[in-house]
């Protein structure tokens, strides 16, 4: 009996990762970026220097597929990781801009000059 059971698992198991790798994943696509600095006012009234971050993304499994946008500066290595809870999204036209306009730099600090990358992370890991 304990034979048949594991092999009846292991035949349901064998079956399910067929099942997952037989379905075809799409990989995010950026299609356009736009990223500027912007001065936002504090509670103190001070001057606060933002990075605003939006990218135009295409995804074949649709936009709630979608896991993170990372930035990362590029001379440093810096990293910021941003979750679907911590963009926005906007239509411009026919478009989705996916994004933020809260960056700031590490401990609330000046943002490292040079260049940044953004990447579009899905829920199954493929980047763009």
């Amino acid at each position: 009996m304990k034979a048949r059971l594991s092999l009846t698992a292991a035949f349901c198991i064998a079956g399910m990762l067929c099942s997952l790798v037989s379905c075809s994943q799409s990989v995010p696509q950026i299609r356009s970026v736009e990223a500027k600095t912007l001065l936002a006012q504090n509670a103190i009234g001070s001057w606060d220097e933002r990075l605003s971050v939006f990218v135009c993304f295409t995804d074949g499994d649709g936009l709630a597929d979608f896991a993170s946008l990372r930035l990362t500066h590029g001379p440093s290595g810096l990293t910021w990781v941003l979750p679907p809870e911590e963009c926005s999204s906007r239509l411009v036209g026919q478009d989705v801009w996916t994004g933020s306009n809260e960056i700031s730099g590490p401990g609330g600090d000046a943002l490292p000059p040079g260049k940044y990358t953004a990447t579009v992370y899905d829920l199954a890991g493929n980047a763009a």
